[in-house]
C-alpha cells in the first residue's frame, strides 16, 4: 500500500536540471541528485525545504540549495575543521532553540 501511495499518487509537480544537479518535486517528496548519479537525497513534503524551494519563482534557489547540501555531505568526512565548525553551528542552534 505504501509503495502504491508514493509511486502512483506521488505525481511530478515540478522538475529541473542545472549545473550538474537534477531535482524533482513530486506531490509528497522532493528529490535532488547529481547528473552523474553519485549523490541523491530525498525530503518529504512536510520538511521545510520542500515548501520553501517549491514556492520560489526561479530555479536559482534550488540550484544553490543542491550545491550547499552536496558540498556539506562530501566535506563532513574529508575535512575535520569543517566538520568541527558544522558541529559547533548545530550545537549553537540547539541552544538558541532551547
Amino acid at each position: 500500500m505504501k509503495w502504491w501511495f508514493f509511486r502512483v499518487k506521488n505525481t511530478t509537480v515540478r522538475k529541473g536540471e542545472e549545473g550538474g544537479f537534477k531535482w524533482r518535486f513530486r506531490r509528497f517528496t522532493m528529490e535532488i541528485s547529481t547528473v552523474s548519479g553519485n549523490f541523491k537525497a530525498r525530503w518529504t513534503a512536510d520538511a521545510h525545504p520542500y515548501g520553501y524551494l517549491l514556492s520560489g519563482k526561479d530555479d536559482e534557489n534550488i540550484h544553490g540549495y543542491c550545491q550547499i547540501i552536496y558540498e556539506i555531505s562530501k566535506l563532513l568526512t574529508t575535512d575535520q575543521k569543517f566538520a568541527t565548525d558544522i558541529q559547533k553551528a548545530v550545537r549553537d542552534y540547539d541552544k538558541r532553540l532551547q
